[in-house]
């Protein structure tokens, strides 16, 4: 494994500690209040990826000089084909160079119903219950961000903005992060119709183009076939 997929590994098992899925679709909204998604601000080309092992086909449209591959068994990436390697802490803007399609649900801790309603309060259009539960969990992750990347993680700003898709409402998250002296602003975008699975993302003012700038039209783009069941709460691939 590269040092690419284990940097991106690593970042996943922090953030999907406070990122846990919402079980219910949202209410119908007014749709005149969201925001049209637009064009994205690059060419794009629409891509196939199975995640490890095949348990999800993600299709989806990246940036035309961009690749695609598996980070891990519910998670794909699609990166520019310069990004560089984490080898410090405060390299952590490596992550503007890929967006990361996770079915987060999966890959991360059962949700508790604390939870469970602030995804629902997301959706619904009031983020703050989201919120509270985002600083929660990033006081929790310190505990291993100390031990694994040497940072503290504090986070110093939110928004939340909603946009009408091709498919239904999608919300877009943005928040900054202090990681010890250095500070960083992830994008998080969800949708409607497929409320388990996220696009995450980050913004970089020094690169021509970030990954946070395309995490919308990636989500808004995206298809998933999934390969798996669930049998007494054990995820079991079809066909095994």
């Amino acid at each position: 494994m590269s040092k690419w997929k284990k940097s991106v590994s690593l970042l996943l098992a922090v953030l999907l500690l406070a990122f846990t899925a919402c079980q219910s679709p949202p209410p119908e909204e007014d749709t005149s209040d969201l925001l049209p998604v637009g064009e994205s601000p690059v060419a794009m080309k629409t891509v196939t990826q199975d995640s490890q092992d095949g348990y999800v086909t993600y299709t989806f449209e990246i940036p035309e000089d961009w690749v695609a591959s598996a980070e891990g068994a519910f998670a794909v990436s699609g990166a520019d084909q310069s990004n560089p390697d984490l080898e410090r802490p405060e390299d952590i803007l490596i992550y503007s160079h890929a967006v990361q399609i996770v079915n987060y649900y999966h890959d991360g801790l059962t949700p508790s119903q604390e939870e469970q309603k602030a995804y629902q309060s997301l959706f619904a259009g009031d983020p703050q219950p989201y919120r509270e539960v985002l600083e929660a969990m990033f006081a929790l992750d310190n505990e291993i961000s100390q031990e694994y990347l040497g940072v503290t993680l504090q986070m110093t700003d939110f928004s939340c903005s909603y946009y009408q898709g091709r498919n239904g409402t999608l919300v877009l998250v943005r928040d900054t992060v202090a990681y010890g002296a250095v500070s960083s602003t992830e994008v998080r975008c969800f949708r409607e119709d497929i409320p388990q699975y996220m696009v995450v993302g980050m913004d970089n003012d020094q690169l021509e183009l970030s990954s946070g700038e395309i995490a919308l039209y990636v989500m808004d783009s995206l298809q998933v076939e999934e390969h798996f069941t669930l049998n007494d709460g054990m995820i079991q691939k079809e066909g095994e």
